[in-house]
């Protein structure tokens, strides 16, 4: 036997001399910190996705990354006991302590908000350590019996499966060989090297049937690792947001370990061993390793009651409570003083969520009613909000004014959510068994209902005119009316169209737009220029809060429509040929005075050629009256003016012939002169000059532009 464990210890020692002896390193504390690592994490990204500081895309590729990388560490965890093999130059050390590096990264990102920039980076190498911790799992065989595990590596169990079937079969063609020739007699050494032959086969085929007797064979020669398993139970170690105020959040994230182990979930809120209540099948939106996510609950379960449903329900005496001055002002200060920092303290930091890179910025919660540290979070304890709401009611109501309201709204919450407010234990539920959270949540009734706003358009037009000029630049005015302008708590957009189609265009309201309707609920804004390029009726199409991000009383009646004439300019020309002045001495000799012949042309469109026949006797530069004019009417964008002259200075008899005095021409399109009108005028004048080689025309034009 000795001989047979020797050889064993040869097939390890060879095994080991092929490069698969590894050490075995037990990771469990260190995977068990990267997963609270990772649960903090994840939950640091959904506080910033819910609080709008990170984008959905970015968080949910985070979490997808996390996600993976925990599922790869709980299997470790789960599979093989904490523990893998390490090779010499220490890479699942190196792995693990890159993956903490890239979680640092990531918390560092998330308080610097350069998160965004670095996701792709970081994702990347998150991915490589998944890969490379995700190989060292596979390179593993577990061996079981029982509770009791055995680690092994992977290589080294199947090198000494081989070489067990080598000396098996090997052994069995010797005995064969030896002990079962023909003619020996059974003796003493015979019957001893049976004995030894059953011992040497019962052992190779132990070794290859039998798992736990191979894996306490590896492991007695320290090639192994034996343990005892152990079982993952779920854990619940964080509940975010803390404090819950119903119809206006809209989300419970429970974190911690294991949680993907919950066959058959079901959550509930307990105060003391009742349960007060069970979210439904339909509101458990998302269940991961390290997170559960409790969704729709502002959509489905707990929607915000509006202000016309407490009307409806409370007793008709009791309505005018709800409708003064007191009631709106008591509503405002309750959500200022008891449930503006809600939303602040429940997207904070928790305080041992982080390593902070620089000491991040103290949040002064002394003077705000209900805040307290609790935990990890700004904590407000549902008692002092409640406590600070009755005292604001004693303030503006008398006492027992106050006392019905409160009541009353009391009542009205109640029959809406059908949960009362306060500290409450989460438990999720599996088969009755319960996996409950170390955290309480606090529940909170939202503040008291307000009528909604309204914003609706009474009105559309051209600014400053009734109507607008074709390719002219114009502006829009749109006129609205609000209804309660100062529950709108944030600026909206109006998106304006027409047919014929024009490029849509978006105004923006700011708050001081709406700020100022107050007094008489009405307000009027401009759209930036733009032009219409053609004249007729066009149909203005102007949506007010085009995206809906102002809840209303009423969202049907945001838009609004209207026809708007627009009109086009036509254009006059008047045409007026001033003086004729010859460049040049035409004859010579004795002859005084030469003889101008002279055509000037005017081609209009849709005109008939207007031709002036200008003869004259005269010297050199000498200004000689012309003074013809003409008015061309109703001219449009396309028409244009073509001026133009010829003439020669005519000789007869012994003179020298006639000379040609050359020729002249200018052409002037209506749309060039569009431009060129004076603000405020509808009128220009230009001059006219046709220079030929001897002589030139002077005269001038004017154009009036009348709208049609």
């Amino acid at each position: 036997m000795k001989r047979i464990t020797a050889v064993f210890f040869l097939i390890l020692f060879i095994a080991s001399g092929c490069g698969v002896s590894k050490k075995v390193k037990n990771l469990t504390d260190t995977a068990n910190q990267l997963l609270e690592n990772i649960n903090n994490i994840v939950l640091q990204v959904d506080a910033q996705v819910e609080s709008g500081d990170l984008s959905e895309d970015v968080g949910n590729f985070i979490d997808d990354r996390l996600n993976n990388l925990a599922a790869q560490i709980e299997s470790m965890l789960e599979n093989a006991g904490g523990m893998l093999f390490d090779e010499v130059n220490g890479t699942i050390d190196n792995t693990f302590s890159n993956i903490s590096m890239l979680l640092d990264q990531i918390k560092k990102g998330i308080l610097d908000d350069s998160l965004p920039n670095l996701i792709d980076q970081i994702s990347y190498q998150v991915q490589n350590n998944i890969n490379l911790l995700s190989s060292s799992v596979e390179d593993i065989v577990v061996l079981t019996f029982g509770n009791t595990f055995i680690l092994v590596d992977k290589t080294i169990n199947g090198a000494v499966i081989i070489f067990a079937l080598i000396f098996l079969a090997v052994g069995l063609i010797i005995f064969a060989i030896m002990l079962f020739r023909k003619k020996r007699k059974a003796n003493f050494f015979r019957i001893a090297a049976y004995i030894f032959m059953l011992v040497y086969v019962g052992f190779f085929l132990a070794i290859l049937m039998s798992s736990r007797w191979r894996g306490e064979l590896i492991a007695g020669f320290d090639f192994a690792q034996k343990y005892e398993g152990i079982q993952l139970k779920p854990k619940i170690t964080g509940v975010f947001p803390e404090t819950f105020t119903m119809g206006k959040n809209d989300k419970i994230f429970l974190y911690g370990k294991y949680l993907n182990k919950i066959d058959t979930l079901k959550v509930v809120l307990k105060q003391g061993n009742l349960v007060k209540f069970t979210f439904p099948a339909k509101t458990l939106v998302a269940k991961t390793q390290s997170k559960i996510v409790i969704g729709n609950l502002s959509r489905q379960i707990w929607k915000l009651p509006t202000y016309i449903e407490l009307q409806q329900r409370i007793p008709l005496q009791d309505r005018s409570l709800f409708r003064g001055v007191q009631y709106m002002q008591y509503s405002k200060e309750v959500e200022k003083n008891a449930y503006r920092l809600i939303p602040e303290a429940v997207t904070s930091a928790p305080i041992h969520a982080l390593t902070p890179v620089s000491p991040p910025p103290s949040i002064a919660a002394a003077s705000v009613a209900g805040m307290h540290l609790s935990g990890s979070l700004l904590r407000i304890k549902p008692g002092e909000v409640i406590a600070e709401r009755n005292n604001i009611g004693h303030r503006i109501f008398n006492s027992a004014t106050a006392l019905k309201v409160n009541n009353i709204l009391k009542s009205f919450y109640l029959n809406s959510f059908h949960l009362p407010e306060g500290d409450f234990a989460i438990e999720a539920l599996e088969n009755n068994e319960g996996v409950e959270s170390e955290q309480f949540i606090s529940i909170l009734y939202p503040p008291p209902p307000v009528p909604k706003p309204d914003i609706f358009i009474t009105g559309l037009r051209f600014s400053n005119q009734n109507y607008a000029i074709a390719k002219q630049d114009v502006t829009l005015d749109v006129q609205l009316g609000f209804s309660h302008p100062e529950e709108v708590k944030r600026g909206f957009r109006i998106r304006v169209n027409a047919t014929p189609a024009i490029t849509p265009m978006i105004i923006n309201v700011p708050m001081g737009v709406i700020a100022a309707a107050q007094g008489n609920n009405r307000s009027v804004v401009t759209s930036r220029r733009f032009r219409l390029n053609q004249k007729g009726i066009y149909v203005f199409r102007a949506i007010a809060d085009e995206n809906n991000m102002i809840a209303e009383q009423n969202e049907s009646n945001n838009e609004y429509q209207k026809s708007l004439q627009v009109r086009d300019y036509y254009y006059n020309v008047t045409v007026q040929y001033l003086t004729f002045v010859s460049l040049k001495n035409m004859d010579d000799g004795l002859y005084p005075e030469d003889e101008y012949r002279i055509t000037i042309g005017t081609v209009v469109s849709h005109y008939s050629p207007w031709t002036i026949k200008y003869n004259k006797d005269g010297e050199p530069n000498r200004n000689y009256s012309i003074n013809k004019t003409k008015t061309f009417e109703r001219l449009h964008e396309g028409d244009q003016i073509f001026f133009s002259t010829t003439g020669y200075e005519a000789d007869s008899g012994s003179k020298d012939g006639d000379d040609g005095m050359g020729h002249a021409g200018k052409t002037v399109k209506i749309s060039s002169l569009i431009n060129s009108f004076p603000s405020g005028s509808n009128s220009i004048e230009k001059s006219l000059i046709l220079i030929t080689s001897h002589y030139k025309i002077i005269g001038k034009y004017s154009v009036k532009r009348i709208i049609e």
